[in-house]
This record gives structure tokens, sequence and C-alpha cells, in this order.
């Protein structure tokens, strides 16, 4: 149970674990993540939410200029619930 005044880490995955066949687990990602009761990722529907993104370090670190392991996710159709969450 979460509390007023107490810190927390979750994560909204993109799919449940318990509903999906075995070989689309893999294939679940986070689309919003809270460690400490602070946001530090936000996609999709949480994106608003999420913190600014930093720039890869070095600056020519091929990461800004061809993406890094999230570009190769693919993008899904929309949960049934994402169009009823606002910021």
């Amino acid at each position: 149970m979460i509390k007023e005044g107490c810190y927390a880490d979750f994560i909204v995955p993109s799919a449940d674990y318990f509903s999906v066949e075995e070989e689309e687990i893999k294939d679940i990602v986070s689309l919003l993540t809270v460690v400490g009761g602070k946001i530090v990722y936000g996609d999709r529907i949480f994106k608003s939410l999420a913190p600014q993104e930093l720039q890869a370090s070095p600056e020519w670190s091929p990461v800004n200029f061809f993406g890094g392991y999230q570009a190769v996710h693919p993008v899904k159709e929309p949960l049934p619930w994402e169009t009823s969450v606002t910021s």
C-alpha cells in the first residue's frame, strides 16, 4: 500500500505479465517508472510527466545521432486505458 508521506518505487508496465502469452513477456516495457517518489521515466501517455531527457556523453556518442536501445522497441497499439489518463 502506498501511504502519504512515504516514498514509492514502482512501474506501470505496457502489458500484464499474467495475461500475455509467454512469448510476449520479453516485449513488456515500462511506461512509467517512479523511484523514491519521483518520476524518472515516462513514455507514451506518460511522456509529458517524464523529466527532460539528458544528452548522451560524450557529445559525439552515436546515441545522440541514431538513438539508443529505446529506438528498437516496436510501437504497439494504445492500451484501452491509455486514452483516459491526463497529465
